[in-house]
């Protein structure tokens, strides 16, 4: 709780301490290349066991209801091309899978596979972020993984500093309930 209660007052204090000058917004981050990069380099895969991530990049929209500050800060790195695909299967020494639509995946070699073939399989772990720009050069990402009934959401803070850098902020572990 502390942690949480830390991250609010640190994200008051970005805020009133900002220049107004420079809209916060996702189209303002400094560097975003760099910014993804860093973030496919720093990936923290939770669980020891599954040999297969099945990045979901098209989960996380927002419904349409927020109001405008919300919808310019929010952020989903969008790390589908082959060039993070690539980063991170070597971040994460795994086997990489990615959404081509809801019923297909898309391995790094461009197959596609039907998702039936590997759902709910021992071996596969999904992964999906999202991010909040505090300051068109802070921006804080939730990487989400989930690994049968277990849900983990590691919270870092990416800031630039000649270059971008990170931190882990907080890590939260749930575990899915079945109805039974």
């Amino acid at each position: 709780m502390t942690t949480l209660k830390n991250i609010i007052i640190l994200i008051f204090i970005v805020l009133f301490t900002q220049n107004c000058k420079t809209k916060i917004c996702v189209d303002n981050i400094q560097n975003p290349v760099d910014l993804k990069t860093e973030i496919c380099k720093n990936i923290t895969v939770p669980f020891e066991n599954g040999d297969t991530i099945v990045y979901n990049s098209h989960s996380n929209t927002l419904c349409g209801q927020e109001d405008q500050v919300t919808k310019d800060t929010y952020y989903i790195p969008n790390l589908d091309s082959t060039k993070y695909i690539n980063l991170i299967a070597k971040t994460t020494n795994r086997i990489i899978l990615f959404n081509a639509d809801d019923n297909a995946l898309i391995s790094l070699a461009g197959d596609t596979i039907s998702k039936s073939v590997i759902q709910d399989s021992y071996n596969e772990i999904v992964l999906f972020f999202n991010g909040t720009v505090i300051k068109n050069d802070s921006v804080i990402i939730s990487e989400q993984y989930r690994r049968g009934l277990d849900f983990i959401t590691i919270k870092k803070m990416y800031f630039y500093n000649n270059g971008w850098k990170t931190k882990v902020i907080d890590t939260v572990k749930n575990k899915y309930k079945t109805s039974h």
